[in-house]
């Protein structure tokens, strides 16, 4: 994954870019009913980095379930590990993904993990050719491009499903909550107070010197990393938003923080040693986060010696060897945002970088009956804990692997990616291919409801996956503007802009 770096700009990010020019240069010929390949789902993959190869994954944990049939990416040792992994020849992996789609519906569905500001135009473009699309987070970096991916123009069918990767609504315990919240139990939830700690090491790789580290090559931090979570308290809350207001900003990775006698590059530093965001320690020694944004371990065929020598150089002259008080950095390192719904019901989220603990969130439901704790934990019998007050007990929600009907089953010992995000990446993965096949066995027993199963769940996952994006959106405006913003006002001047742009 690559990006740009120019100046950001001190508004919401409009669109660069208007329909895309690649999606309506297909003949109609190529926008397909949707009709199933026999076997296994079948899916191509653009965008062949960490989380594109994690979805791929499952391929190889449930070949009878799921298979990899083209890949595209512009970095040879990506095309290389694609090709080598899922036995694809040399003309079913490309450069670009452009004379990939140009190809046809090749495959039951797409998998696309391009960097941020790319998912416009192939998810179009894929979605136009009749596939089913595994569309990674943000789905854009704009409201309007957000808006543009769920409005009916790009729809060609109505039974495709366009499934963003809001991996954390598959996790068991995140089900649980939202069921034990309906149950009554809690009595009427009043508050929600919600942590992500994204960890002072991660931030520093990703948020200071890496793809995510600026709004002109990416977007703001709140929604690269914590539309997550702006979707979980969504998905919890018994009604919708109505009113955000935002704070935070850029405190410490700035070059006023710099310490007395840094260098340019961690290498060279005499304080380096003293620093908690060296590049040395963060990837040499101890290292303490991976280099895999910059260093393909799979490319050095086991040659461990290699892969040190290449991690050391890149240590040394790239990107990722830079001091952190001298990047080209400008997103917000802390952020909260405060929400109140149409209930009368509130909730907080707080984004911090400077935590020991990576992305291990964390929450308190408060209800008239009692509180409810999550300890970040997938299942299990401690996710949950509560304390209710009528009996004035602590107890124990017990968590298992799903509401009866989900089907959702642990990934398999040696899952590898797919145990990221506590098992999500799996749990997602399990979810997207099994709706397909249970839309093709359908199908092909000559059911009706295939087609209708499919509308339906697409027509859910287009108003959620859209509002808690805007909700996002609409967070960070408050923040720039210093202002409190009406949901939906900002949701009516974003349809409105998109009727005027249609």
């Amino acid at each position: 994954k690559s990006s740009t770096t120019t100046k950001a700009k001190d508004k919401v990010q409009e669109p660069t870019t208007s329909h895309s020019k690649t999606d309506l240069a297909l003949s109609e010929s190529a926008t397909t009913r949707q009709t199933w390949k026999s076997g296994p789902i079948t899916a191509i993959v653009i965008g062949c980095g960490q989380r594109g190869r994690c979805y791929s994954e499952y391929a190889l944990i449930r070949p009878n379930e799921l298979q990899i049939v083209a890949a595209a990416d512009p970095r040879a040792t990506a095309r290389s590990y694609m090709s080598r992994t899922f036995g694809l020849a040399n003309d079913a992996v490309f450069e670009h993904w452009q004379p990939l789609v140009e190809k046809g519906r090749i495959a039951d569905a797409a998998i696309i993990c391009t960097q941020d500001q790319q998912h416009l135009e192939p998810c179009q473009a894929c979605k136009r050719l009749g596939c089913h699309v595994l569309l990674e987070k943000p789905m854009a970096c704009s409201p309007l491009d957000c808006a543009r991916l769920v409005h009916r123009e790009w729809l060609s069918e109505a039974d495709q499903l366009m499934v963003i990767c809001h991996v954390l609504r598959y996790l068991p315990a995140v089900r649980k909550i939202h069921q034990f919240i309906r149950s009554g139990q809690l009595g009427r939830l009043c508050h929600v107070q919600h942590t992500e700690p994204v960890g002072y090491a991660h931030f520093a790789h990703s948020y200071v010197r890496g793809n995510w580290r600026n709004e002109a090559g990416s977007a703001f931090s709140l929604l690269t990393k914590c539309c997550h979570d702006v979707d979980l308290i969504c998905y919890w809350m018994p009604s919708r938003c109505s009113r955000v207001s935002s704070f935070g900003s850029l405190v410490h990775f700035r070059p006023e923080e710099k310490p007395e006698g840094a260098a340019e590059r961690c290498v060279d530093c005499s304080v380096e040693k003293d620093c908690p965001y060296s590049a040395v320690k963060a990837y040499i020694f101890p290292g303490v986060w991976s280099p895999a944004a910059f260093v393909d371990r799979e490319a050095c065929n086991g040659d461990h010696a290699k892969y040190q020598q290449l991690v050391e150089e890149a240590v040394k002259t790239g990107p990722y060897g830079r001091r952190v008080y001298n990047c080209d950095n400008d997103v917000c390192d802390h952020q909260v945002v405060n929400m109140e719904f149409d209930d009368g019901a509130t909730a907080s989220l707080t984004m911090m970088a400077f935590t020991e603990a990576v992305c291990v969130r964390s929450s308190v439901f408060y209800g008239t009956r009692g509180e409810l704790r999550w300890n970040g934990a997938s299942y299990g019998d401690t996710a949950l804990t509560m304390y209710e007050f009528a009996s004035m007990d602590h107890m124990h929600v017990p968590v298992g692997l799903g509401p009866e009907g989900d089907n959702q089953e642990a990934p398999p010992a040696g899952s590898g990616r797919m145990r990221g995000h506590g098992s999500a990446d799996f749990f997602l993965a399990q979810a997207f291919v099994r709706a397909l096949l249970k839309a093709k066995d359908s199908a092909e027993a000559g059911g009706d409801t295939a087609g209708s199963s499919l509308a339906e769940l697409q027509r859910e996952l287009n108003d959620s996956t859209l509002y808690g994006h805007l909700v996002a959106f609409a967070a960070e405006e408050s923040r720039k503007r210093g202002t409190v913003v009406s949901i939906g006002e900002y949701i009516d001047s974003v349809m409105s802009r998109l009727d005027e742009d249609c």
